[in-house]
């Protein structure tokens, strides 16, 4: 039987805060999210800005960046979306196996995502098919100038870090070799704590 102060015998677990899996940037004080109710708990990763830098027009969604394969003697191409510097690089992951092999493709600010399908902020439409829709986030905080790894929800393959099992998320260091389904990426930064796009930003507004 159940005493009348029975629900104050429970141990005070904290409750998951809103970003419980830390999929949204943080941006002008709020989570920027794209609103669409898909089903891909990651999706909302997906558009982000310079910080103090909103999309080119109001309610409007930064672009997305696709690596596209090539047909016949096309090779693959990185697409940027028109409004560039919604989208700055600030750094690379080379392609050193797989398909796509010898290609830059880029890291922007907020959390980025990666995978085959359309819903990943950076879309490796290269025809690795064992490849998630959406395989793992890579997230650059501008405040320490790092970078950190961590394996997408909705990714059904396994990512790995170093031949290591991402099982939470590590820090990235320049150098560092990435593995999602059949293709490795070897990690290589642009800005940091000495340098990023916001002052870069800042000097074309004071120029």
């Amino acid at each position: 039987m159940a005493n009348a102060d029975d629900d104050k015998t429970r141990p005070n677990i904290p409750r998951p805060s809103e970003d419980q899996d830390k999929t949204r940037p943080y941006v002008a004080g709020r989570y920027y999210d794209d609103g669409e109710d898909d089903g891909d708990e990651d999706d909302d990763v997906t558009r982000a800005a310079i910080p103090g830098r909103a999309p080119a027009k109001p309610g409007e969604k930064a672009g997305r960046i696709l690596i596209q394969a090539g047909a016949g003697s096309q090779g693959p191409s990185v697409i940027y979306p028109s409004d560039t510097a919604s989208q700055p690089v600030c750094a690379v992951l080379l392609v050193t196996k797989g398909p796509g092999l010898g290609i830059a493709v880029p890291i922007s600010y907020g959390r980025t995502s990666f995978g085959r399908a359309s819903g990943a902020r950076a879309q490796l439409a290269l025809g690795d098919t064992a490849l998630s829709g959406v395989h793992f986030i890579i997230s650059f905080d501008e405040a320490d100038g790092s970078f950190d790894l961590r394996e997408a929800d909705a990714a059904t393959n396994s990512t790995y870090l170093n031949g290591e099992r991402v099982r939470q998320t590590m820090i990235l260091k320049t150098g560092d070799v990435i593995r999602a389904g059949g293709t490795e990426l070897r990690f290589v930064p642009c800005c940091g704590p000495d340098w990023n796009w916001s002052q870069a930003l800042a000097d074309q507004a004071g120029g």
